[in-house]
């Protein structure tokens, strides 16, 4: 019973180590050319292949020939999958690295110790990731950061081939991979208006009371927020508020409706105070009914609309919800607020 009970806590913590994010690193390659891993590579939608080595690694040596093949059958860099050779050993310089290329035919990127190579394989050679086995050891790393560390083994063709159901896996999106770093920014329709009391929600498009509150910042999917169907985000403003509604707004409304007055998106949506979808002498009556508080709210039973930001010279996005895209690793989602009623 301890034997199994200890075989789970490895396998949950190997897990744990696995799915952990890559440190962001800058190293300067053999022919001094800058590259950043997050701006110059992830963020630009690369998987990245890591080959830790030294120089005199003797075991690294039969690798290095079907590891060029491999880059070479991705594109050489051209693509979405870059290679990069790191040190693991403070004696090994640019210079010496730009050898070891030249010796073995390897024409994917690579950085010695006073080019940051070192540095950034720290974190792989140190234990952060799990126990580092020694030479050559293969890394990939996903657009949205996670890591996959030490694929390979059983020699030079299965390692190969590990790599290659590793790239093509995260390509596909398939399980762990099929992430995104979710980020959300709401802003008020008009300028140095504050925006009211909000709340973000997670939720299936298939069954909008299968929601979770968000954050402004998180990963989806994750043991917090599990995978839903067709998922989306939305904005709750509950606050009911009348100020700042007057004649003036039923004017700009009647002036729009004779043709003298042009709205944009976000004024056609907030002068539509019944929720028909279009602006009618209905609408007129409402707000009339509202200005002279015979009426205490509209008959959408809100205040507040919050769309897609696009929605302004876009009809198409006037959304109030705002699908999850998947295939991307990092996804920004803007709402913009508007007040319903308030269009002048």
């Amino acid at each position: 019973m301890k034997r199994i009970v200890k075989l789970f806590l490895f396998t949950f913590f190997t897990s744990i180590i696995s799915a952990q994010i890559a440190p962001n690193f800058t190293i300067l390659d053999t022919d001094n050319n800058s590259i950043k891993l997050y701006e110059d590579l992830l963020d630009q939608d690369k998987i990245v292949i890591i080959d830790l080595f030294f120089v005199i690694c003797p075991l690294c040596k039969p690798y290095n020939a079907p590891f060029q093949a491999l880059y070479e059958e991705f594109g050489s860099g051209t693509q979405d999958v870059e290679f990069l050779l790191l040190t693991t050993k403070d004696w090994d310089s640019n210079a010496q690295v730009a050898d070891y290329r030249t010796q073995y035919g390897l024409t994917y990127p690579g950085s010695g110790t006073d080019g940051g190579g070192l540095a950034a394989a720290g974190p792989y050679i140190n234990g952060d990731f799990g126990t580092f086995f020694g030479t050559p050891t293969y890394i990939a790393i996903a657009p949205n950061r996670k890591v996959y560390f030490n694929i390979g083994g059983g020699g030079t063709t299965a390692t190969m081939d590990k790599i290659r159901s590793k790239i093509l896996e995260i390509r596909a999106g398939i399980g762990a991979d099929s992430h995104t770093q979710i980020t959300i920014n709401l802003e008020s329709y008009k300028t140095n208006v504050e925006v009211p009391e909000h709340t973000f929600y997670l939720r299936s498009g298939d069954d909008v009371n299968n929601k979770y509150v968000v954050p402004t910042s998180f990963e989806y999917p994750s043991i917090q927020y599990p995978e839903l169907s067709n998922p989306e985000i939305v904005v709750d403003i509950p606050q009911i508020n009348n100020s700042n509604i007057s004649t003036l707004d039923l004017f700009t409304i009647q002036r729009n409706l004779l043709g003298l007055e042009t709205f944009d998106n976000f004024q056609k949506h907030a002068s539509d105070v019944n929720g028909s979808n279009s602006i009618t002498a209905s609408d007129l009556l409402l707000m009339r009914k509202l200005i002279l508080q015979l009426e205490d709210k509209f008959p959408v039973n809100k205040s507040y609309l919050s769309l897609d930001s696009s929605c302004k010279t876009e009809e198409t996005k006037c959304v109030s919800s705002i699908k999850i895209d998947l295939n991307k690793a990092n996804q920004t989602i803007n709402f913009t607020v508007i007040k319903i009623g308030d269009v002048k």
